[in-house]
């Protein structure tokens, strides 16, 4: 009896680390290996904010944004006026390929929108990539449209696709996605604090089409530019070659991206470092 009660004992906690192996495994989908860029916001000091992908595309501070205690670890908080530049970004998506922006973001103060007068200041951006000419780059941003508070979406240039949210200065997490069958900007997913919103706005001024070109990308200002700065804190910004599926955006917004993950290891080690990164933030 005695060996029968620990053989089965034996079984159950295999089959309890196998679980935890491939619920592990799956988060360890969205790591460094095929991102366009990553960036942690961890450093603390510094005028450079590190890019955790392959891409190696590290961003230059301007204006002196401050590091700050972040939604995970460290971030770092804009005025307004400062922001990070990547002039000579590598692997931008491009055309209408399909993609996946995000970041978790704290607003420093409820934007009214009482000065936006020109198109400059009629939306805050928190991350751009792409050339800044008509639609050949692609925003994450919070606009105008909407009210106070405006609404979170993504832009190309002047087009729109937004989610009208009821504003406020918590930390939230935004990511928008265009599906492999994506052409226009209509077609993006909205996911606000891991959940897809299923009613979303779409301002057409000038067509409405994705076209990106690469070789840019700003975090809390468009690219090309730079305007339409960011006043708030921006922490986890990321952007993926691929639509993300909606259980690991909402696994991210929970959690954040899991900082663990090396480049080029073994499952296995994937999974060590997964589960160390995981226990420290639940």
């Amino acid at each position: 009896m005695k060996l029968k009660a620990a053989r089965s004992s034996v079984v159950f906690l295999c089959a309890v680390a196998i679980g935890f192996a491939l619920a592990l495994l799956s988060v360890a989908d969205f790591d460094l290996n095929t991102a366009v860029g990553i960036w942690h916001m961890d450093e603390g000091e510094g005028d450079m904010a590190a890019d955790s992908s392959a891409s190696g595309d590290d961003g230059t501070l301007w204006r002196e944004p401050a590091w700050v205690d972040g939604k995970f670890g460290k971030a770092l908080q804009f005025d307004g006026q400062s922001f990070v530049w990547m002039r000579e970004a590598k692997g931008v998506v491009e055309g209408v390929s399909p993609r996946t922006l995000m970041c978790h973001f704290k607003w420093n103060e409820i934007n009214d929108w009482g000065d936006a007068i020109h198109w400059l200041s009629d939306a805050e951006a928190l991350i751009s990539t792409g050339k800044h000419n008509f639609h050949q780059s692609i925003t994450l941003m919070i606009a105008s449209e909407g009210g106070v508070g405006g609404g979170l979406g993504v832009e190309s240039f002047a087009d729109r696709l937004y989610y009208v949210w009821d504003a406020d200065t918590e930390w939230h997490h935004l990511a928008a996605v265009l599906p492999d069958d994506g052409q226009a900007l209509a077609d993006f997913q909205i996911y606000f604090d891991g959940e897809l919103q299923e009613e979303t706005e779409f301002l057409d001024a000038l067509g409405g089409d994705v076209a990106t070109v690469g070789g840019e990308i700003a975090i809390a200002s468009w690219t090309g530019g730079p305007s339409n700065f960011f006043n708030g804190t921006l922490d986890d910004v990321a952007v993926f070659p691929y639509a993300m599926p909606a259980e690991d955006i909402a696994n991210i917004a929970k959690r954040g991206l899991v900082k663990g993950q090396a480049l080029d290891v073994s499952p296995r080690s994937k999974l060590a470092t997964s589960w160390g990164a995981l226990k420290e933030r639940d």
